[in-house]
């Protein structure tokens, strides 16, 4: 609206003569017959005399300007040197007076403006930031001017009716930085209403509203928090260098001392390291397949990348084992190693890292709607049966929990045998807690404190969880998924807590299900039968839609926008709702811990009566809702069903896979090249939504939505973040296992 009423006024300067009082009378005439023939007063009575309420009483006496403000009750006023009153309405109004001035005309073409393509849904005009940010409007010989430019996003809800109500409007305003958001808001609200006295718009006053009013930060100082995580992150680094510098000492040295054939003691390092597994996981780590499914559950686990050969020499300072834990030379091998053996659970290492990618791909398409300006193909494209994948992306989340439930029993079974159910309980917790959180808290405090200063543009968020500083302890102690969605700084950690809170319930069902396997199925059983119902009661009370689906229907996106994150809330990241595939899971460990490794026993007519129930199972969770009326019963079974099902397919590929019956299947997924990349997915799901964010955040202007262009992001997030995840697992996750490692052999001792 600024820029609508800036716009007139430039128009009629340029038809001014090169006199510049000549082109200012001519100025004052058109504004002024222009303003007084559109019914206008107010503005007519501020741009007929000189704006500013200091020069009012002496230029025009019997005029208050006050009397019609622009801005109401503006929040800050300062002074002149001279004691003259400078405000935000006075600094606006002399752009008006400048419109011949380089700044001036700057800061009117960084403004947003209408573009192509309304019809595609092009709602997002965020002008030029940076060339907002370096307008600077000199001193004039009166002393009016001396601002800067300042960017802000003014955000709007446009109700067209009819097929689309309540739509979002996103527009940029350059303006001087003595502007407040509380005085723009008040300002844009004023020239509404000025508007809707043109006769035309007064049966469409609610034709556009505005909700918000965000100024960007130019200069951002580092507050105490995100100060003590650089120095916390730097010391971290500095350990990592010194350790590998020993480690590359350490090498040298023993290549002029010792005559052993390198490969040879590769051969013995790998075998001491095989042998000093940690009684910290005695529960489920003394396996020989361990260095593929090492850590019993969640997402990824890389394995357990233990201290080298050289830390295990007695003759050592233990100063110079503990910089050894930190070598990124001796943990990057580790890493990298592709070595596996015929024993371990090899396809469980390619679905590991698939699922990554089938996370990773939904959110590069979900991260990227807030700042595509062609929405309505976004839509179009949306309504096919392909785009299915994407907008069920969701359930590539339950087949991380599967995996955890199944390497979680299996393991446990397997440990529990070999003694005899004597199990260590306070090691089984501490070890998880140790595996998992160094590397989360890492992740979680750099975006809660330190995201913000990284990036800037229009669609930056200056104030990135500031209102969640006081929330880290609750990431800490894996209780974040009953934060709303709406508070919660890093929406996808409500997996990690529903994780933790599964695996810490664990005994309940597994020791059971070891010494008395009844009781366990019943236990098993019952916790299924309790999430499917509380499921289904939350769903048809609350009228719970599955996420996404209806998107491409939705004629009012506020209402649906609410009704989704309401579903997200209530069922989606609960873990009474969501731990039915890890149930599933552990069934599927029990198994295969029965089966005691026997392969190739199922016939062929078997075989096809499992992938047909397997398919139906995955593929009607995924396909089957396109273009159905979800009613409140549907939604219900939907709701309730949906992820037992998808997870009953994904735990046939892995049964037949583990059997000796998976053919093709079995043999991509066990692929050496999956190896290192699964010891990396725990670390890539913590840090590749920041790399999508902060990606999308800092675009300079909308996003033009073209499969090729997403596609093309989705290739470079995965690249990007399994490159990320490795050097923080170098960083922290690999030397603090080494770190618990060697300190529990020493007290073994």
């Amino acid at each position: 609206m600024f820029s609508l009423i800036i716009f007139v006024v430039f128009l009629s300067a340029c038809r001014a003569e090169n006199d510049a009082l000549e082109s200012f009378k001519k100025l004052s005439e058109l504004n002024e017959k222009w303003l007084q023939a559109t019914s206008i007063p107010e503005a007519a009575m501020i741009l007929q005399h000189p704006p500013y309420s200091y020069h009012s009483n002496e230029l025009a006496p019997n005029l208050n300007i006050s009397e019609f403000p622009l801005m109401e009750n503006e929040t800050e006023i300062s002074t002149t040197p001279e004691g003259r009153i400078k405000s935000c309405s006075d600094d606006l109004v002399q752009i008006l007076y400048n419109l011949k001035s380089d700044w001036a005309r700057q800061m009117i073409d960084s403004d947003g403006k209408i573009s192509s393509g309304l019809l595609r849904g092009g709602l997002i005009w965020p002008g030029h930031f940076e060339e907002c940010n370096s307008v600077y409007a000199p001193k004039d010989d009166e002393g009016h001017g001396d601002f800067h430019g300042k960017y802000c996003l003014t955000s709007w809800t446009m109700n067209l009716g009819g097929q689309y109500s309540k739509l979002p409007l996103s527009v940029g305003l350059c303006v001087p930085d003595s502007c407040k958001e509380s005085e723009l808001k008040t300002a844009g609200r004023n020239v509404i209403h000025i508007l809707e006295r043109y006769p035309f718009l007064k049966n469409y006053k609610s034709f556009l509203t505005l909700k918000e009013v965000t100024c960007k930060l130019k200069d951002k100082e580092l507050d105490i928090g995100s100060i003590i995580y650089v120095v916390f992150v730097s010391c971290f680094v500095i350990l990592v260098l010194v350790g590998s510098a020993v480690s590359v000492l350490h090498n040298l040295k023993k290549q002029r001392t010792i005559s052993i054939p390198y490969s040879e003691q590769q051969n013995i390092q790998v075998s001491e390291e095989n042998s000093d597994l940690s009684e910290a996981s005695s529960i489920i780590f003394k396996q020989k397949s361990y260095d593929s499914c090492h850590d019993k559950n969640s997402l990824i686990q890389s394995p357990e990348l233990g201290v080298s050969a050289i830390q295990k020499k007695s003759d050592y300072s233990i100063a110079k084992k503990i910089l050894l834990c930190f070598s990124a030379i001796e943990n990057g091998k580790k890493i990298l190693n592709t070595k596996t053996s015929e024993d371990q659970l090899r396809s469980i290492q390619g679905i590991r890292f698939l699922s990554l990618t089938w996370v990773i791909l939904g959110h590069t398409y979900i991260s990227s709607i807030s700042i595509i300006g062609n929405r309505i193909d976004v839509l179009k494209e949306m309504d096919s049966v392909p785009f299915q994948v994407l907008l069920q992306a969701p359930f590539s989340v339950d087949s991380f929990f599967l995996l955890g439930g199944f390497l979680l029993s299996y393991l446990f079974l397997k440990e529990a045998d070999r003694k005899n159910g004597k199990i260590n309980w306070l090691k089984f917790y501490v070890h998880r807690y140790w595996r998992l959180t160094p590397a989360y808290m890492v992740v979680v405090f750099f975006y809660i404190f330190v995201f913000k200063y990284v990036g800037s543009g229009p669609f930056w968020d200056d104030k990135h969880c500031d209102a969640a500083h006081g929330d880290w302890w609750k990431y800490m102690l894996y209780i974040n998924n009953f934060i709303p969605i709406n508070k919660m700084c890093l929406g996808w950690s409500w997996y990690l807590a529903n994780d933790m809170q599964f695996y810490f319930i664990s005994p309940l069902f597994l020791y059971p299900l070891w010494r008395w396997p009844p009781i366990g199925f019943s236990i098993l059983f019952s916790i299924l039968i309790a999430t499917w119902t509380t499921t289904g009661i939350l769903s048809y009370t609350y009228d719970l839609i599955p996420m996404f689906v209806g998107v491409t229907k939705a004629t009012d996106f506020d209402a649906y926008s609410t009704k989704m994150w309401d579903s997200f809330d209530l069922i989606y990241d609960k873990p009474y709702c969501r731990i039915a595939p890890y149930i599933i899971g552990v069934f599927l460990g029990f198994i295969l811990y029965k089966l005691k490794q026997r392969k190739n026993f199922m016939t062929w007519t078997q075989q096809i009566l499992g992938w047909s129930i397997a398919a139906f199972c995955s593929l009607s969770v995924v396909f089957g809702l396109y273009h159905v009326d979800m009613s409140k019963t549907t939604a219900l079974f939907y709701n309730s069903l949906c992820r037992s099902a998808f997870s009953i397919g994904l735990a046939w590929i892995i049964l037949i896979c583990e059997t000796g019956h998976g053919g093709f299947i079995a043999k991509f997924l066990s692929w050496k090249i999956f190896s290192p990349l699964s010891r990396l997915v725990y670390c890539a799901y913590l840090t590749h939504p920041i790399l999508i964010h902060g990606y999308y955040l800092a675009y300079p202007s909308a996003l033009h939505f073209t499969e090729y262009i997403m596609i093309t992001n989705f290739m470079g997030f995965v690249f990007m973040a399994f490159g990320i995840a490795f050097m923080l697992s170098l960083v922290f996750e690999s030397p603090l296992m080494n770190l618990e490692k060697l300190l529990l052999k020493n007290k073994s001792r």
